[in-house]
């Protein structure tokens, strides 16, 4: 049975098979099946995969943002983000006020 590393409770499937998510303290994990042939990680990817990591990765992208912002306020602040998949990083910043541009060089991220 798989549970939570956090609180031992019972990790539910969540909207896709291979994301699972805590019945108690709402910990998502993302369960990755090794590719005998050639030994990549797989997850399938595809419109629900992207639906079920979005809320997730702007959630971890909107405390990132807040933690830099006890440094320093980013209204104004110019970021280049290089790798920056479909720009959840990006979109947080631009919230708070930050002037943003990315560049992803692999087209499937993008």
């Amino acid at each position: 049975m798989n549970t939570c590393i956090v609180c031992d409770s019972i990790m539910e499937e969540g909207v896709v098979d291979w994301l699972k998510v805590c019945s108690n303290c709402r910990l998502r994990k993302a369960i990755a099946s090794i590719d005998s042939s050639g030994g990549e990680h797989k997850i399938g990817w595809d419109d629900d995969s992207a639906r079920a990591l979005d809320s997730i990765r702007n959630s971890v992208a909107d405390k990132v943002i807040s933690a830099l912002e006890q440094f320093n306020p980013l209204s104004g602040l110019q970021l280049l983000d290089v790798g920056c998949g479909p720009g959840w990083f990006l979109r947080a910043a631009a919230k708070r006020g930050a002037q943003v541009t990315g560049i992803e060089p692999d087209t499937r991220l993008a």
